[in-house]
Parts: C-alpha cells; sequence; structure tokens
C-alpha cells in the first residue's frame, strides 16, 4: 500500500504501513520517506489522529496527500468507521447537518459512488484547512486541540 506525498517538486508516493493494536486500541502509521521511517501513534485509537502525528513528523513543506488529509475528505456522521470517507467536492458542505441530509437524501449508490479511504487521493485534493469545513477530525489533531 502507499501513500501519495506533495513535495516541493512534484508529488511522491511512499510506502505506507497500518498496524491496529486491537489490545491497546492503539492505531501505528509508517512510511518511508528519504530512507527515514515516519511514524504516527494514536492514543485514542483514530486514523485521523495517526495521521496528524505522522504528518508532525514530515518536513514542513511535505504534505500527505489523501482523502483522509482532503478538505472533500467527510465522515459519515451516522458511524464510526474512521477508514471511510465520502467526497463532497461538488458539495458545499458548512455543517454536520449538511453531511446528514446528504447521507438521508442520497440513494445507496450515489453514496457508494463517493465512498474514499485513507489512502486514496485524486486530482482534486484540497488541504484542510479553518477557513473551510470538513466533518473530519484530522484538523482537530494536526491542531493539536485534542
Amino acid at each position: 500500500m502507499f501513500i501519495t506525498l506533495i513535495t516541493p517538486n512534484n508529488e511522491e508516493n511512499a510506502d505506507i504501513s497500518i498496524i491496529e493494536d486491537e489490545a491497546c486500541g492503539s492505531i501505528i502509521t509508517r512510511i518511508k520517506y528519504k530512507g527515514k521511517d515516519i511514524c504516527g501513534y494514536s492514543k485514542g485509537g483514530t486514523l485521523p489522529e495517526a495521521f496528524a502525528e505522522m504528518q508532525k513528523q514530515l518536513p514542513e513543506d511535505i504534505i500527505i496527500k489523501s482523502c483522509l488529509t482532503c478538505r472533500h475528505g467527510n465522515t459519515c456522521p451516522f458511524n464510526s468507521c474512521d477508514d471511510e470517507f465520502f467526497c463532497t467536492k461538488d458539495i458545499n458542505i458548512t455543517c454536520k447537518n449538511d453531511m446528514c441530509d446528504l447521507f438521508c437524501k442520497e440513494s445507496e449508490g450515489e453514496m457508494e459512488k463517493r465512498l474514499r479511504y485513507c489512502t486514496d487521493s485524486c486530482e482534486d485534493f484540497q488541504q484542510q484547512s479553518e477557513d473551510c469545513y470538513t466533518y473530519n477530525v484530522y484538523l482537530f489533531f494536526l491542531n493539536d486541540l485534542n
């Protein structure tokens, strides 16, 4: 499995491993970049926390490009599967209720078309930021608000 990294010169793929320790309730993510192991550890057992901790270990000019870190990558408001993200690049999501409405109004088939996973990415990637609402806790962990 690999993850895409945005670097100052181009995009690069890096091998990624995701290890879940169910006994401890933790997740460890690990990528190899420029010969170094970069790890993220989630004490709370969530992928967004592990990805945020991994991002913090990378040089400042390197960004993890994935649906988990994208402003269009929203989670389902009705379950806690933190490896599933729903692409909303064609919709303006401004609050949790927008995601609830989306899940209530769109058919199961339409939602299946939006389904992405934590290492997926596309050309419409936009980094999460405070000025754009995303129903996803990655930015919360990245900014040490936990």
